[in-house]
């Protein structure tokens, strides 16, 4: 019976670390940054996981006002999913896009102004 104060210990260790996950550098969710420079998105195009944060950063002079579409199987745009949302210069917005799918960015000031955010998992 001298034991039981260790073994209780051990236990509750235990305990406290029940359920809890390791977390690694790969699994964590870094914000994937689309910036705005010289009226283009850059990169035109990203790959994230489902919830990722994305990062909108306006390193313009002047503001943009961005929209985010689902894209349908035919390419057209669908019902919009985010925005429209004005960026200031020198400012930056999250957003996080929960469906997997394919989706369009389009500022609304700049004709031609697109990106392209595939949505997996």
């Amino acid at each position: 019976m001298k034991h039981t104060p260790m073994a209780m210990i051990l236990l509750l260790g235990i305990l406290a670390l029940w359920g809890t996950e390791p977390r690694s550098a790969s699994s964590e969710q870094r914000d994937v940054e689309i910036v705005e420079v010289d009226i283009q998105y850059e990169p035109g195009e990203v790959r994230i996981t489902r919830g990722q944060p994305i990062r909108i950063i306006n390193q313009d002079p002047f503001f943009h006002m961005t929209r985010i579409s689902r894209l349908e199987e035919d390419g057209t745009e669908g019902p919009g999913v985010f925005g429209p949302h004005v960026e200031l210069p020198d400012t930056n917005v999250e957003v996080r896009l929960t469906e997997p799918g394919h989706y369009k960015l389009r500022c609304l000031i700049h004709d031609g102004m697109t990106a392209i955010v595939q949505v997996i998992g």
